[in-house]
């Protein structure tokens, strides 16, 4: 399977229509994110304001992505955005590759540190579960922060330095 990051002009619309049919698929994200995520992609590609890694499959179809970028006033901390993976294809290492290609970047970038937040609703379970297996533990919880009950999950972490 092919995978890196995605320099400049390389995904194409069909590209990003690919990574919207992904987002969608999950059955995770509402309408308004998946909207802001293909923003954010469009941006990517646009302007560089992001960074975006993908995996494609034997045929060149992206089957999954992530999308990260610089924490603004920090020195040496990214967010990690968005990152999501064809249903069908879970389970395969897939979302592992994508995290491998987006440390290798930001390692290269001087940058140390991973920033991501997600839900606390039941069925981002299995996402907080992989972010904490690839070693990115919650660190901190706000209650109820974008919904009565749907608390913001913070997961942190230092990148590994890609020696051993």
């Amino acid at each position: 399977m092919g995978e890196g990051w995605v320099e400049e002009g390389v995904l194409d619309a069909a590209d990003v229509d690919r990574i919207e049919e992904i987002l969608r698929s999950t059955g995770v994200f509402i309408e308004e994110e998946v909207e802001v995520a293909r923003g954010m992609v469009e941006e990517a590609v646009a302007r560089r304001e992001y960074r975006i890694g993908c995996v494609r499959d034997p045929e060149g179809r992206i089957t999954g992505y992530i999308l990260w970028g610089r924490t603004l006033f920090t020195q040496e901390t990214c967010d990690l955005y968005w990152m999501a993976v064809d249903p069908r294809e879970q389970g395969r290492g897939i979302g592992r590759r994508l995290i491998r290609i987006m440390e290798a970047d930001m390692r290269a970038r001087g940058e140390r540190f991973v920033r991501i937040e997600t839900s606390s609703l039941p069925h981002y379970q299995k996402t907080r579960d992989f972010y904490r297996s690839v070693g990115y533990p919650e660190v901190v919880r706000l209650p109820h922060f974008y919904a009565p009950g749907n608390d913001l999950c913070i997961h942190y972490g230092e990148i590994p330095s890609g020696m051993g």
